[in-house]
């Protein structure tokens, strides 16, 4: 499966931005290119709500940081072939609805990296978004400069676990990879 058109999703933590380059270098060094940055609705605190800004204008500069910070990602992926998105809502919806609208082969993400947790992927935004997007999800954990040389599918025996498969074999023949 050749990929065309990559959703990359990002937060823009150093770990997301380094899985993002992976990503568009090692997976889709040709595809067309969406980044999409989600803000999560903010709201202020019921308890001050005249200590804080208005929700609007919390927004606004969240936008404003994250409209400066996708230029920059872009500038690093070849501009020409990213395209960048800002939206408002819950990420896993606004990534799986985006990967339609924009008719991606994959979507790609990244841990946050600047956040301790106990468990490293399991009731993240990352879990939530493999569990809900409607394509294929790589998960750029530890991103390397190199091509991946081990491909780990856990399936189960679901309806999709063929195409699931057969994508995998496809990654894996084009990466001289084994897989897990």
């Amino acid at each position: 499966m050749k990929i065309e058109k990559m959703l990359i999703a990002v937060d823009f933590s150093d770990t997301a931005n380094s899985a993002a380059r992976y990503a568009a270098t090692q997976f889709a060094p040709d595809a067309e290119l969406t980044l999409l940055h989600v803000i999560d609705p903010l709201r202020r605190p019921r308890f001050a709500p005249d200590t804080f800004p208005t929700e609007e204008a919390l927004e606004a500069t969240a936008r404003e940081y994250a409209a400066r910070r996708m230029a920059e990602l872009s500038t690093s992926l070849t501009p020409a072939r990213a395209r960048g998105e800002i939206r408002i809502g819950r990420p896993e919806e606004q990534v799986a609805a985006m990967a339609s609208e924009v008719g991606a082969n994959v979507v790609a993400i990244g841990p946050h990296g600047d956040r301790p947790r106990p468990w490293k992927f399991l009731g993240t935004t990352a879990d939530r978004i493999t569990r809900t997007c409607p394509v294929p999800v790589l998960v750029a954990t530890n991103p390397t400069e190199h091509s991946p040389r081990r491909i780990l599918v856990p399936v189960d025996d679901d309806g999709i676990a063929s195409e699931v498969l057969a994508f995998t074999h496809d990654l894996a023949e084009r990466f001289d990879a084994d897989i897990s």
